[in-house]
């Protein structure tokens, strides 16, 4: 009794603070930064979409050293679809853009729903109005299959969430055995590879709006492995073997202790060689990388 008492005086706190009070943004800056810019429209003709290591090469704070490139890489855990979401708002709001480059990691570029931080820079900040409309239903479907409807489409139980650590690694742990029991009866509810479904419907996008459409990988370790044919394969799947030769002649492999963590540049050579990436990756120029 007295701990059912003190859970709901805990939520009611809660709910009477967010109600009242003025609540921030607690997780996924550079996310609902990246919303905020998509929502104006400063001229830009270009726009740099992607992960979190495309974010390091075009870092927004780095903004200013180009007046035509708009830098919206955000990171892995917004996937392909965030990033058409971004899109589709950044188009409503520049109908000037005539370029677009998509940015990731072989990785990123396939990742599903299920990674990490998902919840957190996703469902948190872009699972909400208008850009859920960017979404097939089926595809709002096993998002909300996913993370449980109340805590997709809610607004407080998202914030409750993103204050409270301990409780977002609760749910997260019971949405992760919950998937598994899903999965293990019915498989997935959509069949779709929704990562590169999202890649197709960039495409579809940029056509509509004469806009050209550029697949980069954004740099990786030496040791990093991939399946180059697999990735190949799904492409031309979805119609979109035209992107298979740059993709694979972006990546750019860089010795493993330029890392921090295998995934991330560290910070002496990004100021070393930033640029230089910078203009491989925008310019498809022939650039040495050798220290």
């Amino acid at each position: 009794m007295i701990f059912a008492s003190a859970i709901f005086m805990f939520i009611l706190c809660n709910v009477v603070y967010y109600k009242c009070g003025k609540p921030s943004r607690l997780v996924a800056y550079e996310v609902y930064d990246a919303i905020d810019k998509a929502g104006t429209n400063e001229g830009y003709t270009k726009v740099v979409l992607g992960d979190s290591v495309a974010r390091q090469i075009f870092d927004p704070e780095y903004q200013e050293e180009n007046d035509d490139i708009c830098y919206l890489a955000t990171n892995q855990a917004i996937m392909t679809l965030g990033n058409y979401m971004l899109l589709e708002r950044f188009i409503e709001n520049n109908s000037q853009l005539e370029e677009v480059y998509y940015i990731a990691r072989p990785d990123s570029l396939l990742g599903g729903i299920n990674f990490k931080f998902t919840y957190s820079y996703f469902v948190t900040p872009l699972y909400r109005e208008p850009f859920t409309e960017y979404l097939e239903p089926e595809t709002r479907e096993e998002i909300e299959n996913t993370f449980g409807s109340f805590f997709a489409k809610r607004e407080f139980p998202k914030w409750l969430l993103a204050k409270y650590p301990k409780l977002l690694e609760i749910y997260q742990n019971g949405c992760g055995e919950m998937r598994q029991l899903r999965y293990s009866m019915y498989g997935s509810m959509n069949n779709e590879n929704m990562s590169i479904f999202y890649v197709r419907k960039m495409q579809e996008l940029c056509e509509e709006n004469n806009i050209e459409l550029h697949l980069l990988a954004s740099p990786v370790p030496e040791s990093y492995q991939f399946n180059s044919a697999e990735i190949q394969t799904i492409l031309e799947r979805y119609y979109l073997e035209e992107f298979y030769s740059e993709y694979a002649s972006s990546i750019l492999k860089i010795k493993d202790e330029e890392f921090v963590d295998m995934v991330h540049l560290n910070a002496e050579f990004l100021e070393e060689k930033r640029l230089s990436i910078w203009a491989k990756l925008i310019s498809r120029g022939d650039i040495e990388y050798e220290r």
